[in-house]
């Protein structure tokens, strides 16, 4: 609990970097881990956009994968990483979610990559209530 104290007064007093973008970003996330619905709610958000012609991008941590790098899991044209690198569950919202986008990574170098990349107009950031660098 106090880390988290720490980290909300680094960010009100511009101790760390906030990160912007000019497309529209929705986080997905709730204060419990695991089991919760967050991505199957990622997977509803990015279907809604899609309706809207908001071409998202899902950006996620990629929990349990076996790499530590970014990686672009799906350039919204085909699926270029296998599960290992990229984690369960967004491999299974790239194989689920053709024509969108989704990398792992640390969320905000992921953010950057997304919106420059693929020139999306929404940014989801799927688990990532406690990622506050990001808006």
């Amino acid at each position: 609990m106090a880390a988290y104290h720490i980290n909300r007064f680094l960010f009100k007093y511009n101790l760390r970097k906030i990160y912007s973008y000019s497309s529209y970003v929705v986080s997905v996330g709730n204060l419990s881990v695991g089991g919760t619905g967050k991505t199957p709610m990622v997977k509803l958000v990015t279907k809604i956009l899609l309706r809207e012609n908001l071409l998202p991008a899902i950006v996620s941590s990629g929990y349990k994968r076996k790499s530590s790098k970014q990686v672009v899991v799906s350039n919204g044209k085909q699926i270029i990483s296998n599960i290992k690198e990229a984690g369960d569950e967004p491999y299974m919202l790239a194989a689920e979610l053709q024509g969108v986008p989704v990398l792992v990574g640390k969320k905000f170098r992921s953010a950057f990559s997304a919106v420059e990349l693929f020139n999306i107009k929404a940014l989801l950031l799927d688990d990532s209530f406690q990622t506050n660098n990001i808006k």
